[in-house]
């Protein structure tokens, strides 16, 4: 999934240089639209694919289903889009003045995203008597992860604005 995220910075990179000059304050524009849309004050939906990885590409093999799996997922674009947040980063990849200080945001989601997969394999090997204790906890992260991103979400638009 880190792949895929900074695949998918460097193209924002490069779209974000081949236009005029954004500026920072967009991406603080961003950020409080997707901390007003996250919290309900703001009715607006922000644009999602509904496309899914197919099942039939497990006949890949293990390994290379795990790997398209992880570079479409880390693109964050291609599928559904599941954050408010990842729309600040692809604000960021388009306003940053260089790449040294976009690459390090998409890494950070494209980890971020990757983080639940792998606490849930974990967790799956712990929990193999009691499946069902791993959607309880992967509910439980998701609520979390929601929570510290509503707290981020209007720092980052106050610093940029």
């Amino acid at each position: 999934m880190p792949v895929g995220a900074l695949v998918m910075g460097a193209l924002v990179y490069l779209a974000g240089h081949a236009l005029p000059p954004i500026g920072s304050s967009f991406t603080g524009l961003v950020a409080a639209a997707a901390a007003l849309t996250a919290t309900g004050l703001l009715p607006v939906r922000f644009p999602s694919s509904k496309w899914q990885v197919p099942r039939e590409w497990a006949r890949l093999g293990w390994v290379a289903f795990t790997a398209s799996f992880g570079a479409i997922l880390g693109a964050g674009v291609l599928t559904r889009i599941a954050s408010p947040g990842f729309y600040v980063v692809l604000a960021w990849g388009l306003s940053a003045p260089d790449w040294g200080a976009i690459w390090p945001a998409f890494l950070a989601f494209g980890l971020a995203r990757a983080a639940p997969s792998v606490a849930i394999a974990l967790g799956v090997l712990r929990v193999r008597n009691r499946p069902h204790r791993m959607f309880v906890w992967s509910n439980q992260m998701a609520r979390a992860s929601f929570a510290v991103q509503l707290m981020l979400l209007p720092v980052i638009a106050a610093t940029f604005l």
